[in-house]
């Protein structure tokens, strides 16, 4: 969509991920060199309040932290490579944090 959009002159807002592999982002590239139209990638997740807090824990922190955070960003397509089945180890070693204070 993001390639349709520059081939027809239109400037394109998408949200993360612009691309799913490598391929698809040296297509988008190519598309927009030959486009004299912006690309813009939204950052939504950016000022969410979880995030403003996280980033309050890491200006307050005194000592190095380890942090573990895992997004569930919902479905993604089995074609992308990044899915995988879970395994009885991946399920007993998540934590679940619902609040960082």
């Amino acid at each position: 969509m993001t390639i349709k959009a520059l081939e027809t002159g239109k400037s394109v807002f998408v949200e993360k991920p612009l691309a799913m592999n490598e391929a698809e982002l040296q297509e988008v590239i190519a598309a927009k060199a030959k486009s004299d139209q912006s690309v813009m990638v939204g950052f939504n997740r950016r000022f969410a309040p979880v995030s403003q807090e996280i980033k309050e824990v890491f200006r307050n922190a005194s000592e190095p932290l380890v942090v573990n955070i895992r997004v569930n960003a919902g479905l993604i397509r089995k074609s992308t490579g990044y899915s995988r089945k879970r395994s009885a180890a991946d399920a007993s070693s998540e934590r679940s944090v619902t609040s960082l204070t």
